[in-house]
């Protein structure tokens, strides 16, 4: 399977990387970054189980694209090929270092799909990553970066993904100054490291590639602090 990378403003064109740029890939000399992390601590930066529809999540649908409260969830909506969506709370804060657990579960659309955290996210000139999931297993991560999309970790499959639609995925980034550990289902998949983006929010996104549409659930949403 190839898939095309890819994220964008809501209603605006998913970039095709046809170079397939791939930067800042971890070599062997660093590959076991995870290794030098801190600790996950236990205090919580934020949180959000979406039971409250006023807790702080756009709600909106424009025939393209939609984000809303659904049965105890954050819903994103993605209708039209090669676009996609995203979401953040209007009350966090500015982010440094931190770990970020999601669950994430495809309930309509193509297994075809990307889905995902994005963090340190810069909201008024659009510059985040995102580390995404297929309802199809594989995974990859990219920078969002002056309207370009850098990738950090192309597609790649993984026994740890559960596939198919309704299959509930517990995703886990963490964020330590230029080093980013990735993880689905307590299983860790890779690190990457970037130093382009330092600090930012976080939020939510989903896309759909040339089978929309493409619905996800997402769900306790746990942000927490580091620890030596």
């Amino acid at each position: 399977m190839v898939k095309a990378g890819g994220a964008a403003l809501i209603l605006l064109v998913l970039c095709i990387i046809g170079a397939g740029i791939l930067v800042s890939i971890l070599g062997d000399s660093a590959s076991n970054a995870s290794d030098s992390m801190p600790t996950v601590g236990d205090r919580l930066l934020y949180q959000d189980d979406f039971r409250d529809p006023a807790s702080g999540w756009d709600a909106w649908d424009n025939g393209g694209t939609s984000g809303k409260y659904v049965d105890g969830g954050y819903r994103l909506a993605v209708k039209l090929e090669n676009y996609m969506a995203w979401s953040h709370p209007a009350d966090t804060k500015d982010l440094r270092d931190f770990a970020i657990e999601v669950d994430a579960r495809q309930v309509e659309g193509s297994l075809d799909s990307t889905f995902g955290p994005i963090v340190r996210v810069q909201a008024e000139d659009e510059r985040y990553y995102w580390f995404q999931i297929s309802g199809d297993g594989y995974y990859s991560i990219e920078l969002k970066e002056e309207g370009e999309w850098i990738l950090l970790q192309e597609w790649q499959p993984s026994d740890a993904i559960n596939q198919g639609l309704d299959a509930i995925n517990r995703i886990r980034v963490i964020c330590y100054e230029d080093l980013f550990s990735f993880y689905v289902n307590g299983t860790h998949l890779t690190d990457v490291s970037d130093d382009t983006l330092r600090a930012g929010i976080i939020g939510l996104a989903a896309g759909a590639y040339t089978e929309p549409p493409v619905v996800v659930d997402f769900d306790n949403l746990s942000v927490y602090e580091l620890q030596d």
